[in-house]
């Protein structure tokens, strides 16, 4: 088989084309992946499977779902808790790839064919259990994201077929599974892919679904199962199934020759690929199957734009430890107008703020950020301006994900890889798992793990190790700052209820607080067009311990909010959306989720 990227499939599937009348679940057959041919050989079967993956892998993620929560700022119904019934399946569209939707449902339909027909051909039972486990892994993945949005789903693991008439069958109007059915479901479609999936595949087959990547996936889906947005009584042998899932991924992946890659600017600045870290990717390439995700989070001066995309908030900037691993709050060091200086090396690898350097390719070898304020007079109103060039809503750039040797012509076609699954968030689960059943020198070595690898710290996590509470902020903080931009935030938000409720003694709850923005604004006494002659000539004024010189020029820095509207206001009822009107009226059997007036239990 071709890695799954090269291949594009026209003509061998046909198209499903749904009625917007039709059941969620109806679907005509796709003729052609009926035919003979395609089961009876293993070359059509793997591009039918190629073309599974192609549909169904997360598409680049860096951008998707960070101004729902504190990473970047967006006006949402979300976060200013405004989401209507009408509005969630748009919303549910924009937060997963895989909504409850006729779309996804054709999707799954299309895995439960290939999983139907595949052998009953001719194909060697080697072959097809292969392709078979690999098409169970993508089920899975699909499946999950749809439960970690909604809670239970309807499960459909069988091709359903119509009336003869085309007329909605009984075995059409599907109930929903209780979400402890839908886990269980999910986890046995992936032990079916650890069971006959190999660990690694060769390099011809990079991005395939390995053992390695379901173990992980199970993992992960165990820890939101324990948390307290599906586990609100904090049933104990959830946790228990967690942390014992959890510790065997991590002993597999070490004992397969998965770890942490060396460097963590490698993975995210040059964006070094195929390292030993990647787990579950989507390959991209600059040729055929490529994104644009540089350009949208560049400044405009290195070829960007004037609204970057995942600017950084003030409080994302505050999350990052000192560099002896210390948090910002409780350094005697720590000088917010001297933000930068003696930080986590991660945060470098991340933030990109006024006065830094930020070399991005040949043609912006040189480049610096200057996004500081100035005063401007129009029509007797004084208001305070940021030079274009280096425009940004909150004073930052995000850093994470740009490949810093491309340059301005390579932005239109980037290939770099998309990471869903890396080896650093399975510690970090283990790390959260061990923490919750009180074993907290195993949390310690996981987290130290990650630490050393960044040239971080750990002593205050040695002093608390044994503290829970303290414990589960110094984690929860660590995956905000490792995994920071990698679509796992505001996952992490909802599955800890960190929006409604206070996690520990020192890491409060998002709502009733506001996102910021960091203003820096240059003195009176210093000529705009001086300062534009000179600052190039200068130092990185942030990023060091004496404040001198930094105060000759600037004014001390100061956080101004975001939310000009209204305070964080999430709802509870948003952890679970709720089942769409359109798809309830359709099927009587399709009930409502709790929060939003129906009978449905999503923690059950």
């Amino acid at each position: 088989m071709k890695q799954i990227n090269k291949i594009f499939i026209l003509g061998i599937l046909i198209s499903m084309t749904l009625m917007s009348s039709c059941n969620i679940f109806q679907d005509q057959p796709v003729e052609s992946a009926k035919d003979e041919q395609i089961w009876n050989n293993a070359t059509l079967a793997s591009l039918y499977l190629n073309d599974l993956y192609y549909l169904t892998l997360p598409s680049f993620s860096a951008t998707k779902n960070t101004g729902y929560g504190d990473e970047t700022y967006s006006d949402n119904e979300i976060v200013y808790g405004s989401l209507t019934m009408d509005d969630a399946p748009t919303v549910a569209a924009s937060i997963s790839s895989y909504p409850f939707t006729s779309a996804t449902y054709a999707l799954v339909r299309r895995i439960n064919l290939f999983l139907e027909n595949v052998g009953s051909g001719s194909i060697a039972k080697d072959t097809v259990e292969e392709m078979k486990a690999e098409a169970h892994f993508l089920r899975a993945w699909v499946y999950w994201n749809m439960v970690k949005l909604y809670g239970g789903i309807p499960m459909v693991m069988t091709v359903q077929q119509m009336s003869g008439g085309g007329e909605l069958t009984n075995e059409m109007l599907v109930k929903r599974n209780k979400t402890s059915e839908c886990v269980k479901m999910i986890a046995a479609d992936l032990d079916t892919a650890i069971s006959r999936l190999p660990a690694k595949w060769g390099t011809g087959e990079y991005g395939r679904a390995t053992s390695a990547a379901a173990m992980s996936l199970k993992g992960i889906m165990y820890l939101f199962w324990a948390s307290p947005q599906f586990n609100p009584n904090n049933d104990q042998t959830r946790w228990d199934s967690a942390y014992q899932i959890n510790k065997r991924a991590r002993t597999y992946l070490t004992a397969n020759g998965y770890g942490l890659y060396s460097s963590f600017s490698g993975l995210f600045n040059t964006c070094t690929e195929q390292t030993k870290e990647a787990i579950f990717v989507r390959i991209y390439d600059p040729s055929t199957n490529y994104h644009t995700y540089d350009k949208s989070v560049r400044p405009l001066k290195a070829d960007g734009t004037s609204s970057p995309s995942n600017a950084p908030t003030w409080e994302l900037v505050q999350a990052f430890p000192m560099a002896d691993g210390t948090p910002v709050d409780s350094s005697s060091t720590y000088n917010k107008s001297l933000f930068a200086y003696n930080r986590d090396p991660r945060f470098y690898s991340t933030i990109a703020y006024n006065s830094c350097y930020y070399p991005l390719g040949s043609d912006n070898s040189d480049l610096r950020i200057w996004s500081y304020y100035t005063w401007t007079v129009s029509n007797g109103d004084t208001t305070k301006v940021m030079e274009n060039n280096y425009a940004t809503p909150t004073g930052f750039f995000c850093k994470k994900y740009v490949n810093n040797t491309l340059t301005n012509d390579d932005l239109t076609k980037i290939g770099t890889d998309w990471m869903e699954i890396r080896y650093a968030e399975i510690l970090l689960n283990l790390a959260e798992c061990a923490n919750e059943k009180g074993f907290g020198g195993e949390a310690y070595a996981a987290l130290k793990e990650i630490r050393d690898r960044a040239g971080v710290g750990s002593d205050y996590i040695y002093r608390h190790q044994n503290d829970v509470k303290v414990m589960r902020e110094i984690i929860m903080n660590e995956r905000q700052v490792e995994l920071a931009f990698e679509n796992k935030r505001f996952w992490d938000l909802r599955r800890r209820e960190m929006y409604t409720n206070d996690l520990g003694y020192f890491y409060k709850k998002l709502n009733g607080r506001y996102r910021n923005q960091w203003v820096i604004l240059l003195k009176s006494t210093v000529s705009p067009d001086e300062m534009t002659s000179e600052r190039d000539g200068l130092t990185d004024l942030i990023k060091q311990a004496d404040i001198t010189e930094y105060k000759a020029y600037f004014k001390s820095g100061y956080a101004e909010p975001l939310d000009t509207k209204y305070s964080i206001r999430y709802q509870t009822k948003y952890d679970f959306f709720p089942m769409p009107q359109t798809e309830l009226d359709k099927n009587e059997n399709l009930e409502q989720s709790k929060a939003w007036g129906g009978t449905f239990d999503p923690t059950e």
